[in-house]
């Protein structure tokens, strides 16, 4: 696209394969972190709802409600 715009310009402009590949890899990586934060999260939440009086309740009509979806 450089040379398309600018006949002068740097021959290419396009992403090596390494940055491509450094990139996917970065992605990745977050996505990895994002779904370990949100696997905490979870598990809190759930060992919250456990820990409550009416836990086994909660979780029951939890389970109710989804299944209806």
């Amino acid at each position: 696209m450089t040379r398309m715009n600018d006949p002068d310009g740097e021959a290419c402009s396009c992403p090596t394969l390494a940055d491509q590949r450094d990139q996917a890899l970065r992605e990745r990586d977050e996505a990895r972190r994002a779904h370990r934060s949100l696997s905490a999260w979870h598990d809190a939440i759930v060992a919250a709802v456990h820990a409550h009086p009416d836990g086994k309740q909660i979780m029951k009509t939890a389970a109710d409600r989804s299944s209806g979806c």
